[in-house]
């Protein structure tokens, strides 16, 4: 067991950091019933034995090493992009809530770019292909997905509790 996070919090994050993404992903599980999830970067999956040394001979045989590859240095700050339908849900909260919301769409748009953190109350990767983040505050769920050669982030979509709402 991984402490603070589980497996699938680490596959986001490991898609999410520019500098790892390339790494491939070997996923463990307990609950392996035939079913593998297509997802990018993951080369296969094992079944998650009760004795950790009964698994090393399976690791080994699926082991492949690659050349050197570079690190990548920090590219910046990305673009944040608003489609309309996420951008007019935002002015409907009041005013505090949506000024804390878009300051922390910012922040993600300054840290997606270096390193994200490996835990955050506000902050997730979310797994699959293309990368998204789940940006969460006071309730109001933004999802942006991440383009890394365009170098933005676009929200695609928001979800705002209706008790926000109601607010003045």
């Amino acid at each position: 067991m991984l402490p603070r996070m589980d497996g699938w919090e680490l596959y986001g994050q490991l898609r999410m950091d520019a500098r790892l993404r390339h790494l491939n992903v070997l996923m463990f599980s307990e609950a392996l019933h035939g079913q593998e999830v297509p997802l990018g970067g993951v080369v296969g999956y094992l079944h998650k034995p009760p004795a950790p040394e009964s698994m090393m001979g399976a690791v080994r045989s699926r082991l492949r090493f690659a050349g050197e590859i570079p690190a990548r240095e920090p590219s910046g700050t990305y673009a944040l992009e608003l489609r309309e339908d996420v951008s007019l849900p935002l002015r409907l909260l009041p005013a505090p809530v949506g000024h804390s919301v878009r300051m922390h769409l910012l922040r993600a748009a300054e840290l997606v770019g270096s390193e994200l953190p490996m835990a955050s109350t506000w902050l997730m990767a979310l797994p699959g292909t293309p990368p998204a983040l789940l940006v969460s505050i006071e309730g109001v769920r933004v999802v942006l997905d991440v383009d890394d050669e365009a170098r933005v982030l676009r929200a695609t979509s928001i979800d705002l509790p209706q008790d926000l709402l109601t607010r003045s």
